[in-house]
């Protein structure tokens, strides 16, 4: 007749499991977040991203592939929920107290429209985050996501695709950078077939005054 086991060995057992268990999560920690978590965390950088108060300052740069000339401009970024102000070397446009702003310069003058938004901040960011996350969730997502969230940049995360299409919406591959204090993106950077885009913040401060939001000031 077999001998039972004691309930000390089962006892024994069960603690070298837990031991395990423990490890492996420790070690999980270690190494960073897990693969299946990443793309909800760069989702949830995003929408800081959108939610955060902050004015930035960055310089765009496109490099033709083809020709290998570059193309240079300053772009000013300007966010206090629920509005928020674009501003590079073409004009202005943003939400600004419900309005939808548009601005373009004219004879070296900024000449502004203004109409009711029909769309808020927080409904734009939904709408944004639902398009992001069909790219990156799901079994078969369109870009897979590596992520590093300790770089002087910030939180970074590379996006890279998966499979062949015409005109791909975030390029063949794209990285992503956030400030970890303000949310405030610091570093994009999108590979194209045609040209590769680079915008790379150069300054970023978190207090958002009245004339920061106005197109007619916020260049001084």
């Amino acid at each position: 007749m077999a001998r039972r086991p004691s309930w000390r060995l089962a006892a024994v057992v069960l603690v070298a499991l837990i031991g395990v268990s423990a490890v492996a999560t420790l070690l999980r920690d270690d190494d960073g977040p897990q693969e299946e978590d990443i793309p909800q965390l760069f989702l949830d950088a995003w929408r800081r991203s959108r939610e955060a108060t902050f004015r930035t300052v960055a310089e765009f740069s496109r490099r033709s592939n083809s020709t290998d000339s570059v193309l240079r401009h300053e772009q000013i970024t300007v966010q206090r929920p629920p509005d928020r102000l674009f501003v590079d070397g073409d004009g202005a446009n943003g939400l600004i107290d419900g309005q939808r702003v548009a601005c373009t310069f004219r004879n070296e003058r900024l000449r502004c429209n203004e109409a009711e938004a029909q769309v808020t901040l927080a409904e734009e960011t939904d709408r944004q985050l639902e398009t992001l996350a069909g790219y990156v969730q799901g079994e078969d997502p369109l870009y897979v996501i590596e992520a590093d969230l300790e770089t002087e940049a910030g939180a970074c995360f590379e996006l890279t695709l998966t499979k062949p299409i015409v005109a791909p919406p975030l390029g063949n591959l794209a990285r992503y950078c956030f400030d970890d204090a303000t949310g405030a993106p610091t570093v994009t950077h999108i590979e194209r077939i045609e040209a590769d885009d680079d915008i790379v913040t150069r300054q970023i401060s978190d207090v958002v005054t009245d004339e920061d939001l106005d197109p007619a000031t916020v260049l001084g």
